[in-house]
């Protein structure tokens, strides 16, 4: 009887414990995937290695968290993404954070449905989303969760960035028979102090990130309504936009390395094979690397590139010659009818 009651005890350790095996698996943490369904609440962040090795599932009790237009936001160990919740409603409304560490999760009531992209600074948390035409820029206070709310009429708003207190936002807007596309640029207290006409540089912006006081942001989509072959620097001191123009249309996913910007081209919707661009921010020079698959989402962990294909996850070396491919995977999904949504570095 001893026996069986040390056992059982045992066994309960372990399994609100984890026997240790979480935090040792977690210091080999890599990339994650987010494995999610558009009607069930099951959801589960997948973690993986360099070596492509799962180390864990972590469960989220949530629908259609993620999507591939737009990247998982991670900072300081802390992920933040949105779970719509039925694909059909998308009426969840509100933003899930979970600690990279030990996974625990956190949510901020926005009391908004249908919210797209997100990101973060220390002590607020930004979203946007887009109803009945206009769009909305949404402030929670992490502290209390205070929301503000700026509206903005007959615009669609596609992508959000943070930097130094300041909200950019990429929009699209009809005007008269033509769309036109905006870069705005909102101050700490979400008032509009500029709007710039960005239509020359083209359009579906739905990926940009930021360093040293620039604004990179891929074209997907020329002025022409064809497809692009354009990034864009938005400087935000000066407010001046240069241009870098790639050998290959489409460009896609934005990640920064060293001194290389990485670049992925991509067709939304596309079953095509992708392409990796290497463009030297100092030299100028850029280099192009076709593949074998398409090329969903990416991230850069040290020196390896990270590709989401669908089911498959792909790691691409970076050398002194160029990419090398080293490892691929097909994901094996928990749950049938789950795809993934998004991926993150650790």
């Amino acid at each position: 009887m001893r026996k069986k009651l040390v056992a059982a005890i045992l066994l309960l350790v372990c399994l609100t414990a984890g026997c240790g095996r979480e935090h040792a698996d977690l210091e080999k943490a890599c990339v994650g995937i987010i494995e999610t369904n558009g009607y069930k609440k099951k959801s589960s962040l997948l973690i993986y290695d360099d070596n492509l090795t799962r180390l864990t599932d972590v469960p989220v009790k949530y629908a259609s968290v993620g999507s591939i237009f737009y990247n998982p936001f991670v900072d300081q160990q802390e992920l933040y993404v949105i779970p719509q919740g039925s694909a059909d409603k998308k009426d969840e409304k509100k933003v899930l954070q979970i600690n990279l560490t030990d996974f625990k999760k956190k949510t901020y009531d926005i009391d908004q449905p249908a919210m797209n992209d997100i990101c973060s600074d220390e002590a607020y948390i930004y979203t946007c989303n887009t109803l009945n035409g206009d769009s909305y820029i949404n402030k929670c206070r992490k502290e209390d969760q205070s929301v503000k709310m700026q509206s903005v009429a007959q615009m669609y708003i596609s992508k959000i960035v943070c930097a130094d207190g300041k909200i950019y936002a990429f929009g699209t807007k009809k005007v008269e028979h033509a769309f036109r596309s905006y870069l705005l640029i909102f101050d700490e207290e979400l008032q509009l102090t500029d709007q710039i006409d960005i239509s020359e540089c083209g359009s579906s912006h739905y990926k940009a990130i930021v360093r040293d006081g620039n604004l990179f942001f891929s074209n997907n989509i020329d002025s022409n309504e064809e497809s692009g072959n354009t990034v864009s620097i938005f400087s935000m001191k000066d407010k001046t936009i240069d241009t870098i123009t790639l050998n290959q249309n489409s460009p896609w996913d934005l990640a920064l390395f060293q001194d290389y910007l990485v670049v992925s081209h991509y067709t939304p919707g596309s079953q095509g094979n992708g392409c990796i661009s290497l463009y030297n921010l100092n030299t100028h020079e850029v280099s192009g690397y076709p593949l074998d698959h398409a090329a969903e989402q990416m991230a850069i962990k040290e020196n390896n590139i990270y590709i989401l294909a669908e089911k498959c996850l792909y790691q691409y070396k970076i050398t002194k010659t160029g990419i090398e491919l080293t490892k691929e995977i097909q994901i094996d999904l928990l749950r049938d009818g789950d795809y993934c949504s998004g991926i993150f570095a650790y």
